[in-house]
């Protein structure tokens, strides 16, 4: 348990540092919203008990890598999950943003911090539907927008 609390809190560092390197090379994949639903199999399918992707991605009204939003989704003990990380400005910015239409879309956030870092996480319901929902619906970003993609813990092949 100890072990998947502190790859969760890994993850969310992870996150941090993606955003704070996109001006350099990184080795982030890049994928489209609608490959969100793929990914979200192979992560529930993953062999490990601990493993996650971070999704990155802009919106052209705010097209810099500092205005960058995350999403993360894990599966912890097995079972998956969704994160709203609150360790991005533009994340912590949009907070009320993302839990009305978390909340409207019937999904329930609850607010969590691991090793130091908040965050709202969902366990139940079709999480790759809000994720996808969050970057098309809230964001109003069309399903071909290119997004960057992090995985740890299982192997990503597009399709």
């Amino acid at each position: 348990m100890i072990a998947a609390i502190a790859l969760i809190g890994v993850a969310v560092v992870i996150g941090v540092i993606v955003v704070f390197t996109r001006t350099r090379a990184t080795t982030a994949n890049t994928i489209t919203v609608a490959q969100i639903g793929a990914v979200y199999s192979g992560l529930s399918a993953a062999p490990a008990a601990s493993a996650f992707a971070i999704i990155s991605f802009t919106t052209p009204e705010r097209p810099h890598a500092n205005d960058a939003l995350d999403l993360q989704l894990f599966k912890e003990h097995g079972r998956a999950g969704f994160d709203w990380p609150l360790s991005t400005p533009r994340n912590l910015e949009d907070e009320a943003r993302f839990l009305e239409f978390a909340r409207a879309s019937g999904f329930l956030p609850r607010l969590m911090e691991t090793n130091g870092i908040r965050h709202h996480r969902i366990e139940d319901g079709d999480l790759a539907q809000l994720c996808t929902g969050v970057i098309t619906q809230l964001y109003g970003q069309p399903v071909d927008t290119p997004i960057e993609l992090l995985v740890e813990g299982f192997e990503w092949r597009a399709s």
